[in-house]
């Protein structure tokens, strides 16, 4: 996330990495679309996505932009 970014922003920006590794013929699993934004958010965020890491089942990608759009309201 870039300074001065808001959340849904920076989750809009994150699809755009699915789409760069299809450009290289490379498929990235559901699983690692929810890792890989959850490394780029601030501090003020930790306490959040460590709750959504500890969940016995990562959700998919759909179920994370929800679950980030309803905690930043």
């Amino acid at each position: 996330m870039m300074k001065g970014e808001g959340e849904t922003s920076y989750l809009t920006r994150s699809p755009q990495v699915e789409d760069e590794f299809a450009a290289i013929s490379e498929t990235i699993l559901d699983f690692e679309m929810v890792c890989i934004p959850l490394k780029g958010f601030t501090p003020q965020w930790k306490l959040f996505i460590k709750g959504i890491i500890l969940r016995e089942k990562l959700q998919y990608w759909n179920r994370l932009w929800d679950d980030f759009t309803k905690e930043e309201l």
